[in-house]
């Protein structure tokens, strides 16, 4: 899959006889939909660009309808197939806010400028996230859950793919 693509949604089903798509939104924006004009749909071998004619949501879910999709049954062969955005056309966060696949990657290291690994994994908790950094050294954990606050963030270099932290009192032992 191109890496400068992102998804947005993921094709669950179809509604109506006209190529309606039910999708499942993948963005924190669950009115992002109102915004897409031209989207790539890809799954393992099948790819179709097209443009998005209308949108609109229903419970949970977007209901789209695309340029190219113009049957119940071309619809249906998109089931399970996810809605892609070149990575440039995603909404601009607050500062201090990252994308989730900015971060995991990135190489964090100790205020003191000391390696404490890569970050490989994020996990949700809903007060705030947790990266979860793979460490190399023989002398830590193998895994270290590092929380994303501003006390133990104290700079992220997307570009440079860089993370320099704070760890609380204790976390490594």
């Amino acid at each position: 899959m191109d890496r400068d693509l992102v998804a947005v949604g993921k094709i669950i089903g179809v509604k109506g006889l006209k190529g309606e798509i039910k999708v499942q939104p993948l963005s924190d924006n669950f009115h992002r939909h109102k915004a897409l004009d031209r989207v790539k749909i890809i799954a393992g071998d099948k790819e179709l660009e097209t443009e998005v004619e209308k949108s609109a949501t229903v419970k949970n879910f977007w209901i789209l309808k695309f340029k190219d999709v113009l049957s119940r049954e071309e619809a249906e062969e998109l089931r399970g197939c996810y809605i892609m955005i070149p990575k440039a056309e995603r909404e601009e966060l607050p500062e201090n806010h990252y994308y989730m696949d900015d971060i995991i990657g990135s190489f964090v290291f100790k205020d003191d400028g000391s390696k404490l690994g890569q970050v490989i994994n994020i996990i949700e908790t809903g007060s705030n996230d947790v990266y979860v950094v793979k460490s190399d050294d023989p002398d830590l954990p193998g895994e270290i859950l590092v929380p994303a606050l501003k006390d133990v963030i104290k700079r992220v270099d997307i570009k440079e793919k860089k993370i320099v932290v704070v760890l609380p009192e204790g976390l490594l032992d």
